[in-house]
């Protein structure tokens, strides 16, 4: 039976990560699955959803989970401290990370989550070259938080941008200053710094 169940879960787990929703519903329905039940790696349906960019899935999952449950359920990470929060921005799916941001909307502060590694949020989004993850932990978090994490292995943030051959998210942070420095922008052609302004954050 125990057998049985195993199997059952791992098919639950792979519906998830695959996006069909009628195998989830189907699991949890006739099956009485938990819905944050793991896999060896310790994912949970709501980290595979939001890996592979299924929108639908989360909404789906969210409706399942009791609201006082959902904040608790989005900051439980796998073995390597990888949050729905942290695959939302892995994958660079804009509207998973909103909705799942959305959850915390009434809390005064929010704490994003951080890898074992001691990778932020930020620091995945700048790796995997997601601009527009970066652009929505700017607006969030008014303030964005640049430094690494004190002690941690992982590189700057911008560091890994540069690193996988991100230059429009370098350009987001750096260009900003540029243009800020009317001494240095008239340094390049009229042609040159047209195309910085249009590439300048709004």
């Amino acid at each position: 039976m125990e057998r049985f169940y195993d199997t059952i879960v791992k098919n639950f787990l792979d519906a998830a990560a695959n996006g069909n929703i009628e195998h989830v519903k189907e699991a949890i329905k006739e099956y009485k699955v938990n819905i944050m039940a793991i896999n060896g790696d310790h994912n949970n349906a709501l980290i595979l959803a939001a890996l592979n960019g299924h929108y639908g899935m989360i909404e789906y999952l969210l409706s399942k989970i009791r609201d006082e449950d959902q904040k608790k359920c989005i900051e439980f990470g796998n073995q390597l401290g990888i949050t729905p929060i942290i695959a939302a921005c892995a994958s660079g799916n804009y509207q998973i990370l909103g909705r799942l941001l959305k959850v915390f909307e009434n809390e005064s502060i929010i704490e994003m989550p951080v890898t074992d590694m001691g990778n932020t949020c930020l620091g995945i989004a700048c790796a995997y070259g997601h601009l527009a993850i970066v652009k929505l932990l700017a607006l969030v978090f008014k303030k964005i938080e640049l430094d690494p994490v004190p002690k941690s292995l992982c590189p700057h943030p911008l560091m890994l941008a540069m690193i996988n051959g991100h230059s429009d998210i370098l350009d987001y942070f750096y260009l900003p200053s540029l243009y800020r420095t009317p001494e240095k922008l008239y340094l390049f052609s009229h042609e040159d710094q047209e195309e910085i302004r249009q590439s300048l954050p709004p």
